[in-house]
């Protein structure tokens, strides 16, 4: 790794410590004798160098001559990250970016919050960085026109796909095409495939592995190279984490399975690791008190007991846009918008866009949770990690309209605390904050912050994320493994479409299989996609409603994690489903392409 030299201003050197994880660099800033003047953050974008306080009075431009300044690989320092250190960095830069405590100038000694000595690597004293005067005001005037393009284009407004989906999608579609024809389902233009999404509702763990048990049998039938989306609530979400970890998860999904399935049958995260983690992420809002709320703790403490993992991947880091797997999407609601019943509560993460599905108001992945105003990013963040996403996915406990109550109702008389004040789950800032658009309620205009919570509390099934009309989905496939009643998912979702005015068939129950549900409806409309709902114990795998009422209280959804044993038993169960159905997919999957044709 090497850089060139920066320009700045006169007499004045840098040093860099670049935090690889997020493309972020710390800049330390030195006078020509050597002492330390003042630090700062910075982030890359598209080869353009952007920081807030005294990096804008640098303005550090790129394309500049000059030899280039070797940068020897980085150091651990002590919250499981490496640095690169460039100029005399090993000497001078004593701060921490993450920490407020400073080092001993010998580099030396145990930082606060760390379990290891970090160790600054060695440096020649003779790499140096030199600076100069910026050539003119045209030159800081065109930079900064720069930056407010970048911050603008961060934001989308409009009902399109990001272009970013929209050339995947055009890939996915050949891949579909071959898979069909394998499946002897003529189709000779790939632009007239069928657009087939798989949802997986919420359950927690009993969600988690029933959808791996569903996608394992729908690879071996030949049937999940035909699916271009794959979306997921709640405990869905944790087993779509798990497989988006392996690039080209579903060419090798025996592997891939077998080594979750031993993953969650192994060893919990140890409650030091757990713990530990809690610190990182209260640590990061410490400069930023707004954004302190309790499903860091969720994260660390109690999403990791049942993924058996702490992912510190990004969701837009581990995308490759030549992936052979189905598109990945993500889903939580807006509280306050359901609690008010405005604005617009779907909201959703691919790895190009995080937004509202229904409105279509989108930020770039990487950008959710820098803070906003008026459409500018005005403060940048790191990216969310993936724990932390699979905690705002899987926070069903986070619904004020019913466990806080249930709690206050536990512990009144007790405190003084208002319950209320504590009792915030996913706030982040809202990129939506301060805009003048009226396709944007006025509602999501207004404040500053905003709370994510678990879809399920609303819908236990991702329905409105690939019901996008630019998504253009022809059949959905529904995995339900909601507990209670086996068919809540599907009738809510039409129920709500009526009021959106959303095409979705009809969804008509025949009398008595709420109790005794089949493994397998179709639900079909004009001019609406069709969709196949399957609820996870039916009369097909279990047998009659008593058997159903077994299964079901032995995978209740608030349980602690899953034995090897019943893991292994309830991917069985949820792979029956599709094998048992393979021709009735295959009869569907071929109606929607005939109905393209």
């Amino acid at each position: 790794m090497s850089y060139k030299p920066w320009a700045a201003k006169d007499n004045i050197s840098l040093a860099i410590l670049k935090y690889e994880r997020f493309k972020q660099f710390m800049v330390c800033v030195f006078n020509t004798d050597e002492t330390f003047i003042d630090d700062f953050t910075s982030y890359c974008m598209d080869g353009l160098w952007f920081g807030g306080g005294g990096f804008l009075e640098l303005e550090l431009l790129t394309e500049l001559s000059g030899d280039e300044i070797s940068c020897r690989p980085g150091v651990h320092n002590g919250l499981g990250y490496n640095w690169t250190c460039c100029s005399r960095a090993s000497e001078h830069c004593n701060r921490n970016p993450l920490q407020s405590s400073t080092r001993p100038e010998n580099g030396a000694g145990r930082e606060v919050g760390t379990r290891e000595e970090a160790e600054f690597v060695e440096v020649k004293p003779s790499v140096r960085m030199q600076m100069q005067s910026l050539a003119s005001k045209q030159a800081r005037r065109k930079h900064r026109n720069l930056e407010r393009m970048q911050d603008h284009s961060s934001v989308r407004i409009e009902h399109s796909l990001n272009k970013k989906e929209e050339k995947f999608v055009a890939r996915r579609r050949k891949k579909i095409q071959k898979s069909l024809n394998k499946l002897n389902i003529p189709c000779s233009d790939e632009n007239k495939v069928p657009n087939i999404a798989l949802l997986g509702s919420g359950g927690g763990e009993r969600a988690m592995v029933g959808l791996l048990g569903s996608l394992d049998q729908l690879q071996k039938a030949g049937l999940l190279d035909c699916v271009l989306y794959l979306s997921g609530v709640s405990g869905s979400t944790w087993c779509m984490a798990s497989l988006y970890q392996e690039p080209d998860w579903s060419t090798k999904l025996e592997t891939v399975k077998d080594k979750i399935v031993q993953r969650l049958s192994g060893p919990a995260v140890s409650w030091g690791d757990a713990f530990y983690k809690l610190m990182q992420y209260l640590f990061q809002t410490l400069s930023d008190p707004k954004k302190l709320n309790l499903t860091y703790f969720w994260a660390a403490m109690v999403v990791t007991t049942y993924v058996k993992e702490i992912d510190e991947r990004t969701l837009s880091g581990q995308w490759d846009q030549k992936s052979k797997d189905p598109f990945p999407i993500y889903t939580v609601i807006d509280k306050q918008c359901k609690q008010n019943n405005d604005g617009d509560p779907w909201f959703e993460f691919t790895p190009c866009e995080a937004g509202y599905s229904v409105i279509g108001a989108f930020v770039k992945t990487s950008k959710f949770g820098s803070q906003f105003e008026n459409g500018r990013k005005i403060k940048n963040q790191p990216e969310i990690d993936m724990l932390y996403l699979q905690a705002l996915c899987g926070s069903a406990i986070a619904d004020g309209d019913f466990n806080e109550k249930m709690l206050w109702e536990q512990i009144k008389g007790t405190t003084d605390v208002d319950l209320q004040k504590l009792w915030i789950w996913g706030r982040n800032y809202n990129f939506l904050y301060g805009m003048k658009d009226e396709a944007v309620p006025d509602a999501l205009q207004e404040s500053e912050t905003r709370d994510y919570i678990d879809a399920g509390v609303l819908l236990n099934s991702p329905y409105f994320s690939v019901l996008r009309e630019e998504r253009d989905i022809d059949l959905i496939i529904s995995l339900d493994f909601s507990e209670g009643d086996p068919f809540m998912t599907v009738k809510e979702a039409a129920e709500m479409c009526k009021k959106l005015n959303i095409s979705f068939p009809e969804v008509n129950i025949p009398n008595g299989h709420s109790e005794k549900p089949k493994d397998f409806y179709v639900f079909k409309g004009q001019n609406t996609p069709t969709v196949i709902h399957i609820p996870l114990f039916n009369v097909a795998n279990c047998g009659g409603e008593v058997n159903i009422k077994q299964w079901w209280k032995e995978y209740t959804t608030f349980q602690g994690p899953y034995s090897a044993e019943k893991i292994t038993k309830l991917m069985e169960f949820a792979g029956q489903n599709i094998t048992n159905n393979k021709d009735n997919l295959l009869e569907e999957i071929r109606l929607a392409t005939k109905k393209k044709l």
